[in-house]
């Protein structure tokens, strides 16, 4: 489903209040119907952005029901 897709470049604060320049955070909001499913990276922005495609990629990979340890889903249980 279509889902919003946020990319945010600059200086960080980490939650201990440390200051980290130069990071970047990519992350995507997929709203289902009793849940809400959030993907999120931060890191140094020369290694968020070297790793984008496969974010994406990653996102587009998950699916309602997804995969369970005993390798099935809810469609096949």
């Amino acid at each position: 489903m279509p889902s919003p897709y946020i990319e945010i470049e600059g200086d960080f604060t980490s939650m201990s209040g440390q200051q980290q320049p130069n990071y970047m955070m990519l992350a995507a909001i997929c709203p289902l119907q009793e849940n809400t499913v959030f993907v999120k990276m931060t890191g140094p922005a020369s290694t968020v952005g070297a790793e984008k495609e496969h974010f994406k990629v990653f996102c587009n990979s998950i699916t309602k029901g997804g995969d369970h340890s005993d390798g099935t889903t809810e469609e096949n249980k």
